[in-house]
């Protein structure tokens, strides 16, 4: 991985992640978070030496505002930082350890990544950076080596990317194959923090109260059995005695219903290629959407620009009615109906009409209640010449 930088070539990573809602408490399955969606980034540099980070990472609907790839010689604590900036399009460098490896300008900075005596460290983070108080941080961090996101991170009460203020609760779920395997939460008060780490499970592996000043200074661990911190009631520390009882930052709990996915992709046979699944195809469609290996779209779109279907010569009314019932459970309503074929009239790729639905409420509806991760049809966009 040391060597994945090969700017000759122009390095291309692609991230098979999508999302769909967030959980009451956080996310049972990586595929849970909003952020986590499909998105490749590459990095080039211009005539003049400068590196460029180009990406498609949607980060109008995430919120996210920065991505960050991070650069080093072997000491993290020696650290490069190529920072892209979503809203302004810009990437810049920052350079920690102080020295900025003892370079005299930026610029031999640059060459070292684009030479690869700096190189590539194991992790892309994607976050937002609210500078001002009361805020909600959150940093999504992706793994090179395990090729998959591997934990989420918000917090409120955020006075910049790293700090949080009184009053302010951090949440951290990791993730294990897309799986849930730990999670952490925190809570801080003036005087100090309370932490709790659970396991896959949601059961509290340990916990403990660090105060860094006050009258209760110290560092008190928890006992399960008294439910005690080194002797001590949490409101006796400055905290609530039921913070103890704070769920766990992810859902825990599978929320697919097997029946209700099934249903779903026997509708995209029934009324896309109008015949029932076979067997396998069930089997197959039924494994990949449960795992989250793909999305309710995606058996939409591979059904509905099939050589199978285009078979069928359906009128336009009648392709956008088998879409809708297929994606919406429902036949598509009078001037949702009319809209939809008049996209179509108008030279508007049937991929447009399934992207259209896609972005309903009401399929996303069907989604949620189904389990299933939305996803959405990508529009391949056609040049005139």
């Amino acid at each position: 991985m040391k060597k994945l930088l090969t700017f000759a070539l122009a390095m291309l990573m692609c991230v098979v992640i999508v999302g769909t809602s967030l959980a009451e408490y956080g996310y049972t399955k990586l595929s849970q978070i909003p952020a986590a969606v499909d998105f490749t980034f590459d990095v080039t540099f211009d005539e003049k030496g400068l590196p460029h980070i180009v990406t498609d990472y949607p980060y109008k609907e995430t919120g996210a505002e920065e991505l960050n790839l991070t650069y080093n010689k072997g000491d993290i604590r020696e650290a490069a930082v190529l920072n892209y900036n979503f809203i302004t399009g810009e990437t810049c460098i920052n350079c920690y350890n102080g020295n900025l490896y003892s370079y005299d300008n930026m610029s031999a900075a640059y060459d070292d990544i684009r030479n690869g005596v700096l190189t590539l460290d194991n992790a892309v983070c994607i976050n937002t950076t609210n500078n001002s108080l009361y805020q909600t941080d959150w940093v999504l961090t992706y793994s090179i080596p395990r090729k998959t996101y591997i934990d989420y991170e918000e917090k409120t009460n955020s006075q910049g990317h790293n700090a949080m203020g009184a009053g302010g609760e951090r949440k951290l779920v990791s993730f294990n194959n897309g799986v849930l395997t730990s999670s952490y939460y925190q809570k801080r008060i003036d005087d100090g923090d309370l932490c709790i780490v659970y396991n896959e499970d949601g059961s509290i592996q340990l916990a403990y109260i660090d105060l860094y000043k006050g009258e209760n200074k110290g560092f008190y661990d928890y006992n399960e059995s008294t439910g005690l911190f080194s002797g001590k009631k949490l409101s006796e520390l400055g905290f609530d005695d039921n913070d103890i009882n704070q769920p766990a930052p992810a859902a825990l709990g599978d929320s697919k219903d097997p029946s209700a996915i099934k249903a779903y992709v026997a509708r995209c046979y029934e009324n896309i290629l109008g015949r029932d699944a076979a067997a396998e195809e069930m089997n197959t469609w039924f494994e990949d959407l449960s795992a989250g290996k793909k999305t309710a779209a995606e058996i939409a779109d591979q059904l509905a620009t099939s050589a199978e279907f285009k078979r069928r010569h359906l009128s336009f009314a009648d392709m956008v009615d088998n879409l809708c019932k297929a994606m919406l459970n429902r036949p598509a309503e009078a001037t949702e109906k009319t809209d939809l074929v008049n996209m179509l009239k108008n030279g508007q790729r049937l991929k447009a009409v399934m992207k259209a639905i896609c972005e309903t409420d009401g399929y996303k509806a069907v989604c949620e209640t189904s389990g299933l991760i939305p996803g959405t049809v990508k529009v391949p966009v056609i040049i005139k010449k």
